[in-house]
């Protein structure tokens, strides 16, 4: 476990931020923990998660409800970029086939 997440109390003290915060974005759902005996450990694939969650609170000052809105709509749009992303793919695919009747109609994006 110790190479795959940071102790709790070692990501707060490093970050400067009261446990509070934290226990307050695990309980509000934001992201996941392991517990290991007495132990709290952040797992390495949210670490940069739970950084974004404690800058919007401790240097904007964004409440709990303001992060769920800002979190919502960040994974929002994360994934229209994937669907952006898929459909330039596609896009690309059908003009390298040439399966457009008219080519003219095209944008470049």
């Amino acid at each position: 476990m110790k190479n795959e997440a940071i102790k709790l109390e070692l990501f707060c003290k490093f970050h400067n931020v009261d446990h509070e915060l934290i226990y307050s974005l695990i309980e509000y759902g934001f992201f996941e923990v392991v517990k290991e005996n007495e132990d709290i450990f952040i797992p390495n694939s949210e670490v940069e998660e739970v950084e974004r969650f404690v800058r919007l609170s401790t240097e904007l000052g964004v409440n709990l409800a303001g992060l769920e809105v800002i979190n919502h709509m960040r994974q929002k749009m994360l994934l229209l970029r994937r669907e952006l992303s898929n459909l330039k793919k596609l896009r690309n695919e059908l003009i390298r086939t040439g399966r457009f009747d008219n080519e003219e109609d095209i944008i470049e994006l």
